[in-house]
């Protein structure tokens, strides 16, 4: 080796899927959905073109990729 390269070893297949961690960034506080988005109701919760609100039909459209799984939900 040169010094420029570097091995690496794995235990998972080169042939498998990478495994997806999706992460919805959902911050913000929504002042030009003003009166629609308050304090007490954010942007994320409602629904402005059909009854899901917009952090549901972000993770709906998570469900074509094959190896994204929300099994472990993380809110911040």
């Amino acid at each position: 080796m040169t010094g420029t390269e570097s091995t690496f070893t794995s235990s998972v297949p080169a042939d498998a899927p990478p495994h997806l961690l999706p992460v919805i960034l959902a911050g913000g506080s929504g002042t030009r959905l003003w009166p629609l988005s308050r304090e007490h109701h954010p942007k994320q919760l409602i629904g402005l073109i059909a009854d899901e609100s917009l952090l549901t039909a972000t993770a709906r459209r998570l469900d074509g990729i094959s190896s994204a799984t929300l099994d472990d939900e993380l809110l911040l």
